[in-house]
């Protein structure tokens, strides 16, 4: 029994010298402890914070793609002036959405009056030797133009005086010489010619006036 006693007394020496030396060393701390740092405070507590727990799952995601481009509309018209000119109105702008027939803009119509004009007077000019203020229609006879009338007329007398002539050439004894009857007949004949140059002239006139005519209607579209 011996052994165990002498474990125990040594055991409470050891145990005894060692509260002696933390004694001592709690002394000496406190004689040193101005030149320790003091132990910082606690910190405060933080707040809490809420999560939202949600389930993961697969799912189509979109995807969107960013390009440069140019639009192009599904049907495209052409628009363009006939005439050209200053432009003193615009009725509509690019982008613009427009009816049928509505107007987009409008050209300075000075100048096309004043050829519409000019070519008027020029069909006047024409139609006025052959005694006319406008050209006539469809199934018109020259022949009642006063410039181939007068000719006509000329020619009738013409043919008159040879018939009258030659009437009297003709008689036993002649009452008119050879040469009489001769100028007779040579004057129907010049008269004859006479009046188909005049019908050619008039032709030629009326088509001139028909052509000027064009011209007045296309000046006036242009207007």
């Amino acid at each position: 029994m011996r052994a165990p006693r002498a474990a125990f007394a040594a055991l409470a020496s050891a145990l005894a010298f060692a509260f002696a030396l933390a004694s001592c060393e709690r002394a000496r701390g406190g004689e040193g402890s101005a030149s320790r740092p003091a132990p910082t405070a606690p910190t405060a507590p933080r707040e809490a914070v809420e999560l939202a727990l949600v389930r993961v799952e697969p799912a189509p995601l979109a995807r969107f793609l960013r390009v440069t481009g140019t639009f192009h509309g599904e049907e495209e018209t052409t628009v363009a002036a006939k005439v050209s000119g200053r432009i003193e109105a615009l009725a509509a702008d690019l982008g613009d959405v427009v009816r049928p027939g509505q107007l987009l803009a409008r050209i300075e119509s000075r100048d096309q009056e004043l050829a519409l004009r000019e070519r008027e007077r020029a069909l006047e000019q024409v139609l006025a030797p052959l005694g006319l203020k406008e050209l006539p229609g469809e199934g018109f006879s020259i022949d009642a133009l006063p410039a181939v009338e007068r000719v006509r007329l000329q020619e009738e007398n013409a043919r008159a005086r040879h018939e009258r002539g030659k009437t009297l050439h003709e008689r036993v004894p002649p009452a008119l010489s050879d040469q009489e009857y001769a100028d007779l007949q040579t004057a129907w004949e010049v008269a004859r010619a006479d009046l188909r140059a005049a019908g050619l002239a008039a032709e030629t006139q009326l088509a001139t006036a028909r052509a000027i005519r064009a011209q007045v209607e296309s000046a006036a579209q242009r207007v």
